[in-house]
């Protein structure tokens, strides 16, 4: 008995779409930092800060944050305890 598969498909690639966008996001603004001359050597240590901020600006498309669509509340910093006052 042969098998033939008939089925054309491509491979996997995970430079489409939103993913594409969203490491396009992140190069660009590491970009910016790397310029700085008081973030070049240390580029690394913004990788959090960038996440942070990325991960609470509402998306254009839903209207809400990743981090509220998976949590399902806004994420608060420091600015933010700091205005309560």
């Amino acid at each position: 008995m042969k098998v033939e598969s008939k089925i054309d498909h491509t491979a996997y690639h995970t430079r489409t779409g939103l993913a594409e966008r969203h490491v396009r996001t992140v190069s660009d603004t590491l970009k910016a930092y790397i310029h700085d001359s008081n973030y070049s050597k240390n580029w690394d240590t913004t990788l959090n800060y960038i996440a942070f901020n990325m991960n609470q600006v509402a998306c254009s498309t839903l209207g809400f944050s990743p981090h509220q669509l998976v949590y399902g509340k806004n994420l608060r910093s420091e600015i933010d305890e700091l205005r309560r006052f």
